[in-house]
C-alpha cells in the first residue's frame, strides 16, 4: 500500500493555518523559557508562598464544600480575607482536574505557567478579530510573552512581576481581559446560537476577571463600553454616508450596544456572590483605602519607560497608518486632525507631566482617537490606542483627576466610583499590553501592503523582494529574542539559572526547621506569630525576599 502526499493541498493547508503554527511555535518558545519551575521547590518571591497557600486552602475547603462555604470570610482563611480569588480557583481547578494525581505546588506551577502564556495567546485573537491581520497577531502573541530588559518587576505585570513579587493574578486579569475583548469583537459580528454561546463566554471571561484581579475588571469595563460605542457608531456613520438615513433599522445597527449591556448584567450576576460581601464589609474591614498604588502622573512616563525606542516608533507607526486609511478625502482630513491633536496631548504629557492639566490631556487624547476610529477602515490601532490613553488616564490616580478647564473647576472624583480605594497603578499594565499590539500591528500592516504589492512580481525581483521581507521579520524577532533569552531559563543549564526555586537558596532550610518546629509542638487552635522573612533578611542570596513563612499553614497541615 503506497501514500502519496499531495503537495499542493499541503501548500494549501499551511497558508490556510500559518499564523496558529507560528502562535503554538510562540507559546513553546515561552513554555520552554520557563520551564526550570518544574524543578523540586516552591516558587519563592515575595507573595508566590501566600497565593500558594490559598490555592490549597481553596482546594482543600471550598471546592469540597462549595454550598457550605462562607462569602463573607472570602475561603474560610483569614489571610486569604479579600484577596482575589480568580487564581486561586484556577490552581484549584487544575488540582481536581488532575483528581488528585498531582500535588497542590505542581498545580500552581501548572497556574502559574498558563498565566504566563496567556496574554500572548489572548493579544493574538484579539489583534485577529480586530484587524484580521495575521502577522500582526501573531507579532502581538510573541511581544506579550517576552521579557523586556525595560520590564518593571512592579507596574509591568511581566515575568519579572511574576517571580520577583509573586502578583501574577494581574497577569491572569490582563490575559483574560484581552481575551474578553477578542469574544466580544466576535460575539457582535455574530448571530443566533453562535451569538448566544459567545455572549456567555464573553461574560464568564468578564466576571472571571473581576475575580482575579478587581483593577483589570473595571479596567475590561471601561474598554468593553469603548468597544460597544465604537462598534455601533461605526454602524450609524456608515449608514448614514450610504443612505443619508441615520435611524433606518435603528436596532441592528445597535446591536453592539444591548450585547454589551447583557454581557455586563451577565458578569455581575456571576461575580456577586464575592463583589457583593466585598463591597459590603470592605470599608470595615479591609486596608485597601491605604494601599492604592497611588504613584500619580509617574505611572504615564513608566508606561513609556518600560518600551523601547523601537516599540514607540511602531506605536506611533501603527496609529499614522490607521490614520491615513480613511476613504474618502474628506474623512482622511477629519482622521488627521483628530489624531494629530491627540498625539500633541501625548506630547505635552511626556514634556510637562506635572503641571496640573495631564488629566485632561489624556481624556482628550483618548476622546479624539475614539473619534477618528469611527471614519477609518483600518479602526483596531486608534480604538486601542483610545482604551490605552483611558486605562493611562486611571493609572494616574486623583492628581490627575481634578483640573481647571477655562473657567471651571473639574473634580472627577465624585463620578469615578470607589476613586479612593482603586489600585491606580494598576491600570497601567493593561495599558503597556494594548500599546504592545498596537506596536505589533505598526509593524505587520506596511509588510501586509507590501507582500500584496509584490505578489503580481516574477522571477528574480519577487524572490529578493520576499526574502527582504522575511529577513525584517527575523530581525525583528531576533531583537526581541535576544534578550528574552538571555533573562529567562530558555538555555539552561548552558547558561545561568534564573527562575530559582526556594531549594536553591541556601537559608531555606532554616526557615523549614522552624515550621518543622512548629508543626511537631503545636496544636491546631495555636496562634503562631512569625517574624515575616521579606526584606530583613531577603537578598535573593541566601534567601529570596519572600513572605516565606506563610508556607506555614499548607507545611504543617494547621490553618
Amino acid at each position: 500500500m503506497t501514500f502519496k502526499i499531495d503537495a499542493k493541498k499541503l501548500r494549501k493547508i499551511f497558508l490556510q493555518y500559518w499564523d496558529l503554527t507560528a502562535l503554538a511555535f510562540v507559546l513553546l518558545f515561552g513554555a520552554l523559557s520557563v520551564r526550570t519551575i518544574f524543578r523540586p521547590g516552591i516558587l519563592p518571591g515575595w507573595d508566590n508562598p501566600e497565593h500558594l497557600v490559598c490555592s490549597y486552602f481553596t482546594a482543600k475547603y471550598f471546592y469540597p464544600n462549595i454550598l457550605g462555604w462562607d462569602p463573607y470570610n472570602n475561603f474560610g482563611w483569614v489571610f486569604n480575607q479579600y484577596y482575589n480569588p480568580g487564581a486561586y480557583i484556577l490552581v484549584a481547578t487544575i488540582h481536581n482536574l488532575f483528581l488528585g494525581t498531582i500535588d497542590i505546588n505542581t498545580a500552581y506551577k501548572l497556574g502559574f505557567l498558563l498565566t504566563y502564556l496567556l496574554p500572548g495567546f489572548a493579544a493574538y485573537w484579539l489583534v485577529k478579530s480586530l484587524s484580521g491581520n495575521r502577522l500582526g497577531a501573531v507579532l502581538a502573541a510573541f511581544l506579550c510573552i517576552v521579557v523586556m530588559p525595560q520590564e518593571s518587576e512592579w507596574f509591568d505585570a511581566g515575568l519579572k512581576q511574576m517571580y520577583i513579587v509573586g502578583m501574577w493574578p494581574q497577569r491572569l486579569g490582563i490575559g483574560l481581559a484581552l481575551l474578553a475583548l477578542a469574544l466580544m469583537t466576535y460575539t457582535i459580528r455574530s448571530k443566533g446560537l453562535r451569538w448566544s454561546l459567545l455572549l456567555s463566554a464573553t461574560a464568564s471571561l468578564t466576571a472571571f476577571t473581576l475575580l482575579s484581579h478587581p483593577m483589570m475588571g473595571i479596567g475590561l469595563a471601561l474598554l468593553l463600553v469603548l468597544f460597544g460605542l465604537n462598534f455601533s457608531l461605526r454602524n450609524l456613520y456608515a449608514s448614514f454616508i450610504e443612505t443619508r438615513k441615520l435611524f433606518q433599522k435603528i436596532a441592528e445597527k445597535l446591536r453592539p450596544l444591548y450585547t454589551l449591556i447583557l454581557v455586563g448584567s451577565l458578569a455581575l450576576g456571576f461575580t456577586a456572590f464575592w463583589t457583593i460581601p466585598l463591597l459590603e464589609t470592605n470599608t470595615t474591614y479591609h486596608s485597601l483605602p491605604t494601599i492604592t498604588w497611588r504613584t500619580g502622573p509617574w505611572a504615564f512616563m513608566e508606561v513609556f519607560g518600560s518600551l523601547d525606542p523601537l516599540l514607540i516608533t511602531l506605536l506611533s507607526l501603527g496609529v499614522v497608518i490607521s490614520t491615513i486609511s480613511a476613504e474618502t478625502q474628506q474623512d482622511k482630513v477629519l482622521a488627521i486632525i483628530l489624531a494629530a491633536s491627540g498625539i500633541l496631548m501625548v506630547l505635552l504629557c511626556l514634556a510637562s507631566p506635572y503641571d496640573g492639566y495631564m488629566g485632561m490631556r489624556l481624556i482628550y487624547a483618548s476622546l479624539t482617537f475614539f473619534l477618528a476610529a469611527l471614519i477609518v477602515p483600518e479602526h483596531a490601532p486608534l480604538l486601542l490606542a483610545s482604551g490605552a490613553f483611558a486605562l493611562i488616564f486611571l493609572a494616574t490616580g486623583p492628581e490627575t483627576y481634578t483640573f481647571q478647564l477655562l473657567w471651571l473647576k473639574v473634580d472627577l472624583t465624585k463620578i469615578i466610583p470607589f476613586s479612593k480605594s482603586l489600585g491606580f497603578s494598576k491600570f497601567a499594565g493593561l495599558a503597556r499590553y494594548l500599546m504592545l499590539t498596537i506596536s505589533a500591528l505598526g509593524f505587520a500592516i506596511p509588510l501586509e501592503k507590501i507582500y500584496t504589492n509584490i505578489k503580481g512580481l516574477k522571477g528574480g525581483t519577487a524572490q529578493i523582494s520576499y526574502l527582504l521581507l522575511g529577513l525584517s521579520i527575523l530581525i525583528l524577532l531576533n531583537f526581541y529574542a535576544t534578550p528574552h533569552i538571555q533573562l529567562t531559563d530558555f538555555n539552561y543549564p548552558i547558561s545561568e539559572l534564573h527562575l530559582k526555586l526556594d531549594e536553591d537558596f541556601p537559608g531555606t532550610v532554616y526557615l523549614q526547621k522552624v515550621i518543622a518546629w512548629v508543626g511537631s509542638n503545636t496544636t491546631d487552635n495555636t496562634y503562631i506569630f512569625y517574624q515575616d522573612t521579606l526584606t530583613k533578611l531577603g537578598d535573593w542570596n541566601n534567601l529570596p525576599v519572600s513572605h516565606y513563612f506563610y508556607l506555614s499553614s499548607w507545611i504543617t497541615r494547621k490553618p
